[in-house]
């Protein structure tokens, strides 16, 4: 019985260049400091502990099938409330900027554990001579799971840069959960480049002429600390460009797909070369489906390659038929892309306990090899399709006698007679059910038509709703050789009540627009979603098969209310709840809470009014210890923040009430002995706070805060008047938060300037 030994490792590679170069898709641009050179001259920055590059080396065990591990992950809590600066334009527009520093990182990436940009938002991360720059991300980048991952970033010191204009303050949301230290030196090194083995060959060379299209969908996985695997983009039979990425499945198991990357397009420029693209990449992927006996797993990326990244959608066979040639391509060791080609034919083989003919195998390569890194690579025979994704094998530049088994695609296609569609490729690849043995590749870069406009997403609703009405989003493309200008857009709830929509604008080949249909009202329940086209440009579709979406999803009425909180150490003294005006308990926090843990859960909530409640019965908030093992709370209505923190004493709570304009009410805390006025209200630039009947022996303070939770002041509160100033404080509402051990109460000021 042969040994089975996975090729997971892969060493991480450069994924961009320098400014105006295309990492993760973005809208380009340069951030706002770049041209106004005077407001990032104090950037304040925080630290990384130091990293001993040597002993991390030595510890390491290694793990084909966890990977090659570059860099040293810390755990941090740093947001837009917390850390960085904020400065305030003149026309009212904010900029928020953070440094992030690592002693002697040879790179940094960052992941992001909540991360929501708002529409004209834009964010940036750069280093800090200005040489690299990802960005600009917008509200295109937003995904459901609202995480965030970015490529490497070269040297030790990055820069964050997010631009708010007016329109939405405060509501973006940027948490940055974990810096990534780099500490192996093979990134973003001049001179000769490449860590695979001896005798791998550039797919630019003369052996890679015949697959310089399919090469084009060949990827790599990047994943926080780790590199893992190679991958390809596949065609369906809708030529769709839907983008379905096809790798194995031990690449993705137990992993977080939204934290992956992919990165296309890195090879040398030509055979010889040191030097070469250094890629392009989209965040982000979906489980579709997998299975273990052939190792497969096909993902959907979050988004499809724009044709700026050069894509290639590659085509496949699925007879169980043995090629008479055979190509591998790959990133051996997170090397450029490589090629490796068989002059003889594959054979049918099985794999330990697995069933009989799962895999297709080639005893030795004729030129070429792969190696950790390779894992997931596509098999193609000698007609340039997909037959498989490489499993492992014995292979390597220095056992060139070595076998390799990928699974195959001829088996994966029905997994074993699976009737589970999230368990074979049938129902993905055929989505039109021909019920073909074999299928072209789709070049989304060349027209096929003169007129073909592409119903490419919908957008939204997505996820159950939690308002009184839909309003359709899509993604609409030109996929035709003639500019797109006009289209009839139609939909439909259920079969019925038929809204209609006539677009126009221009949209030249491979572009696309996002557009707002006519809203509809809707009750509670589950709904089916048809949107199609037709009649572009006044004329027939030539391609009516890309013309018709659909999408099933529930409807919950009402807003949304949603909390995202992390405990401290001490998780057995946090609880927190929703409770309606009459004291009903909405929603609550899960039993037995695990210490230095995150709990996120959204709710719809009718219109009427509400208290959000956090207690902690130490009296010492998510402060943790000595500042160690700190949690957070963020409770936000309708996907703004209204309030936030770490510290607080045994309670912290707020009223919000729903109606068509969500806002914040006033709350009290039974009915208290004390009396408390505030005035005037609206005030300019201070305020009164009267007090009455405090208790002699208690201590009280009072607090003005955002409505993000953000505390802007703080001040003993005495018997009798107390004058609280804020010359500085924009126009906007506000909560003045009164309390002490035993009392409570909140008030809301509106102040205008």
């Amino acid at each position: 019985m042969k040994v089975k030994t996975p090729y997971s490792l892969l060493i991480i590679v450069l994924f961009f260049n320098i400014i105006g170069s295309h990492a993760q898709i973005s809208q380009g641009g340069l951030p706002y400091s770049f041209k106004k050179q005077t407001i990032n001259n104090e950037i304040p920055f925080v630290t990384m502990p130091k990293v001993d590059h040597q002993a991390l080396i030595k510890e390491e065990i290694p793990d084909k099938r966890g990977g090659f591990k570059f860099g040293k992950e810390f755990e941090v809590d740093l947001h837009l409330f917390n850390a960085g600066q904020w400065i305030t334009l003149v026309n009212g527009d904010r900029i928020w900027q953070l440094g992030i520093h690592s002693e002697n990182a040879y790179s940094l990436n960052l992941i992001f554990d909540n991360f929501y940009l708002p529409p004209q938002a834009t964010f940036y991360i750069y280093t800090l001579d200005k040489s690299y720059v990802l960005g600009a991300f917008t509200d295109k980048n937003n995904i459901p799971e609202k995480v965030f991952s970015t490529t490497l970033l070269p040297g030790s010191d990055v820069v964050l840069e997010y631009y708010e204009p007016k329109e939405v303050y405060q509501q973006g949301i940027i948490h940055l959960s974990t810096v990534v230290h780099g500490y192996k030196d093979f990134f973003f090194k001049s001179g000769p480049y490449g860590s695979s083995g001896p005798c791998h060959i550039n797919v630019n060379c003369q052996e890679g002429d015949k697959y310089k299209d399919v090469s084009r969908a060949v990827a790599l996985i990047l994943n926080g600390s780790y590199a893992h695997c190679t991958g390809t983009l596949i065609n369906n039979t809708k030529n769709d460009g839907t983008p379905y990425f096809l790798t194995a499945q031990h690449c993705i198991t137990g992993k977080d797909l939204s934290r992956f990357v992919f990165v296309f397009g890195y090879q040398t420029a030509n055979c010889n070369g040191t030097e070469g693209s250094m890629g392009a990449s989209i965040q982000a992927a979906t489980l579709i489906a997998d299975g273990d006996y052939s190792d497969f797993a096909l993902l959907r990326l979050s988004s499809a390659p724009p044709i700026n990244y050069n894509p290639y959608y590659v085509g496949w066979n699925k007879k169980e038929e043995a090629a008479s040639s055979s190509a591998c391509i790959h990133h051996p060791s997170g090397d450029y892309k490589k090629i490796s080609l068989c002059n003889t034919p594959v054979v049918s083989s099985s794999y330990d306990d697995y069933p009989t003919d799962t895999h297709w195998e080639v005893s030795s390569w004729t030129k070429g090899s792969t190696e950790g890194g390779s894992s997931g690579a596509p098999l193609f025979n000698q007609n340039y399709l997909l037959v498989g994704q490489l499993e492992g094998g014995t292979a390597t530049c220095f056992n060139l006698t070595g076998y390799d088994v990928f699974g195959k695609l001829s088996y994966s296609w029905l997994n074993n007679n699976s009737t589970l569609s999230n368990k074979r490729l049938k129902d993905w690849l055929d989505p039109l059910n021909l019920g073909v043995n074999t299928w072209n590749g789709y070049d989304p870069c060349l027209p096929s038509y003169e007129v073909d406009a592409f119903l490419k997403n919908i957008d939204n609703p997505t996820h159950p709703l939690c308002h009184y009405y839909i309003i359709p989003k899509i993604t609409i493309s030109n996929n035709g050789s003639t500019a797109l200008q006009t289209l009839s857009i139609h939909y439909t709830l259920n079969g019925s009540n038929m809204v209609n929509y006539e677009w126009s604008g221009n949209i030249a080949f491979g572009e696309t627009a996002y557009l707002e249909l006519p809203e509809i009202d809707v009750s509670g329940g589950d709904y089916h979603l048809r949107v199609w086209t037709d009649r572009p440009n006044q004329t027939q579709d030539q391609n009516t098969s890309n013309d018709t979406l659909h999408f099933d999803f529930s409807y919950q009425k009402g807003f949304p209310v949603s909390w995202d909180i992390k405990t401290d150490l001490f998780p057995e003294e946090t609880s927190w709840f929703i409770k309606d005006i009459e004291g009903n308990i909405i929603a609550q926090n899960p039993a037995n809470l695990s210490l230095l843990t995150k709990y996120k859960s959204t709710f719809c909530l009718d219109t009427g009014c509400y208290d959000f409640v956090i207690y902690d019965s130490q009296g010492n908030g998510l402060s943790g210890t000595d500042n160690y093992g700190k949690g957070y709370y963020y409770f936000s209505v309708n996907d703004k923040i209204v309030l936030s923190g770490i510290q607080f004493e045994y309670k912290d709570s707020i009223r919000f009430c729903l109606d068509e304009t969500t806002g914040i009410a006033s709350f009290t805390k039974n009915t208290p002995r004390e009396h408390i006025q505030i005035y005037p209200n609206p005030a300019d630039h201070y305020i009164t706070v009267c007090a009455d009947n405090l208790m002699m022996e208690a201590q009280y303070k009072v607090s003005i805060y955002a409505l993000d939770g953000r505390k802007i002041m703080e001040l003993p509160l005495i018997e009798g008047e107390n004058i609280l100033e804020f010359p500085a404080m924009s126009s906007g509402l506000y909560v003045v938060k009164i309390q002490s051990k035993h009392y409570l109460t909140t008030h809301k000021i509106l102040i205008q300037k």
